[in-house]
């Protein structure tokens, strides 16, 4: 029951019962923590504390990166991982709590090591992209590869997330001149973005007349 209510808690912060899940989530991580000494460890023993705390960091912490929480959410995944390793949801996890620290180069290194065992599981690819764009805009060609792998076999995506990644990769590849990887971007806004899908065309048609990209100001 107390996993049960933990795992309750995670999803309603992702949703309308964001307020709710914040409120009762030092109680449900204390409860199941209760439990750890006196079960047998599973998977979710170590990765819904770990969840649990992550979201208390962004919750309680000003200075998240810093927080006693989330290195207490590092300590939780590292358990799950020792359990079973290479365990896509976890990998996924402890990524992100990797790059939530700043620790961008550790968080691709985990993702490269979890794809070279199974290339196959497009999530990796994903969270791998995100973070290599976000490391270092040069590295967006390579990040722009392993998101349309995602993309292309259906891999759940968070749109927002998505958006934002492909208009930073836009602009880099406006001024690097790189058509190719331009128009790629482009296609895919349309599909993610389609409020701005006007934009997009006009820039399509631009290349598509010009063969090459119109300078992009940075708030368009």
């Amino acid at each position: 029951l107390r996993y049960l209510f933990m795992g309750l808690l995670v999803k309603g912060y992702n949703s309308e019962d964001r307020a709710m899940s914040v409120a009762l989530m030092p109680f449900a991580v204390a409860k199941l923590e209760e439990t750890l000494p006196k079960t047998a460890p599973y998977l979710n023993s170590y990765l819904q504390p770990g969840k649990g705390y992550e979201i208390l960091a962004f919750t309680k912490s000003k200075n998240f990166k810093e927080s006693a929480e989330i290195k207490k959410a590092e300590v939780y995944y590292k358990e799950a991982l020792a359990l079973v390793p290479n365990q896509q949801t976890t990998i996924i996890a402890y990524s992100i709590n990797l790059y939530n620290q700043g620790k961008i180069a550790e968080a691709i290194a985990l993702l490269r090591n979890s794809i070279a065992d199974d290339d196959q599981i497009p999530e990796l690819h994903y969270y791998l992209g995100q973070y290599l764009v976000y490391q270092n805009e040069k590295n967006a060609p390579e990040a722009l590869s392993e998101i349309e792998i995602s993309y292309n076999t259906g891999a759940e995506i968070d749109a927002g997330l998505s958006q934002k990644t492909y208009q930073k990769m836009l602009f880099y590849f406006a001024k690097v001149k790189d058509v190719r990887n331009a128009t790629t971007v482009l296609n895919r806004l349309m599909q993610i973005d389609p409020k701005q899908s006007q934009i997009y065309t006009g820039i399509l048609d631009y290349i598509a007349v010009n063969k090459k990209i119109p300078e992009l100001e940075t708030n368009q």
